[in-house]
This record gives structure tokens, C-alpha cells and sequence, in this order.
């Protein structure tokens, strides 16, 4: 019983409507931005997910790394978030194996057990960031909004060809 329970999808497939939308520059609307979380604690990706739905963001939870593997065959996710300690695959590996993949993404690191994952193993990994449970709504908001901004600018800065 407990497998199923870590087995269960959110609504929508795992993904988390928007509610409404709000141009910005650079983005066609908020629902481009798209962001990835990854935890093995279903309670903890419905408060996440709900928090960054409610601002616009389209969400994608996955309670395993293989789903959210999954999930990035299938989608151009370039914002993510990745609990650390999980079954079958944890945070450092997926983020090892999804930067071998997404070298432009932001991935953030999110772990209730900061002794075991030392901040130097997260950098190694590939993590830009990492964060401590209990995460505070407002700081997990601001990280997914600096990461848009950063893309950005990365954009913004890039020279135009014209052919």
C-alpha cells in the first residue's frame, strides 16, 4: 500500500493547471514557463505544485526519477526542483543524468536531510542551488522567478542573425 501511495498522480496527469496568464517579456505568456518538481512525498509536491500554479507557472510532479525522466523526453522544461533523498534514483543522480541533457536548465536542490547531501556533492552533481526543508513558499517562488529571469537574460544577450 505504501508503493501506491508514492505511485499516485496528481490531477491533469501529474501536471498542475495554470490559472490565468500574464505577459512577460521575452515569454509568450506565463504558461511558457514551465517547471519540473521532483519528490518522493506526494503532500509536499500538492503544496509546491498549488503555490506555483496559483502565480501562473505550468507544473509537472513526478514521485520518482524515472517519471520525471519521463516527463522531460516529452517536454522542454528548463526550471526545476529535485528532492534529494529518494527511492530508486535520488536528486544527485537525476540531476546528474538530466544536465548531461539540459545543460542550459536551472536545477535546484531541495532536501530534508542536509547532512547526508553536502552542498559540495550538490555542486558536483550539477545543482545551481539548494535549499533545506521546510522551504518556505515565498523563497521556492523567488528561486523559480530568478531562474526565468536569469534565462532571460541569457536570451536578451544572445546577438540576432539575420539571413
Amino acid at each position: 500500500m505504501a508503493v501506491a501511495a508514492s505511485e499516485r498522480r496528481l490531477k491533469n496527469g501529474g501536471r498542475h493547471p495554470t490559472i490565468g496568464t500574464t505577459r512577460l517579456a521575452g515569454w509568450k505568456t506565463m504558461t511558457d514557463k514551465k517547471i519540473l518538481l521532483v519528490d518522493d512525498e506526494v503532500d509536499v509536491l500538492r503544496v509546491f505544485a498549488r503555490a506555483l500554479g496559483k502565480i501562473g507557472y505550468t507544473v509537472y510532479t513526478a514521485v520518482r526519477g524515472s517519471a520525471a525522466l519521463e516527463i522531460l523526453r516529452n517536454e522542454t522544461i528548463q526550471v526545476m526542483f529535485f528532492d534529494l533523498n529518494m527511492p530508486e534514483m535520488n536528486g544527485l543522480e537525476l540531476c546528474r543524468r538530466v544536465r548531461k541533457e539540459f545543460p542550459t536548465a536551472v536545477i535546484h536542490a531541495v532536501t530534508g536531510y542536509a547532512p547526508l547531501f553536502e552542498l559540495a556533492a550538490c555542486r558536483e552533481a550539477g545543482f545551481d542551488h539548494y535549499y533545506t526543508k521546510p522551504v518556505e513558499l515565498d523563497v521556492l517562488i523567488a528561486a523559480a522567478e530568478s531562474a526565468f529571469e536569469k534565462m532571460e537574460r541569457g536570451r536578451s544577450s544572445k546577438p540576432s542573425t539575420v539571413a
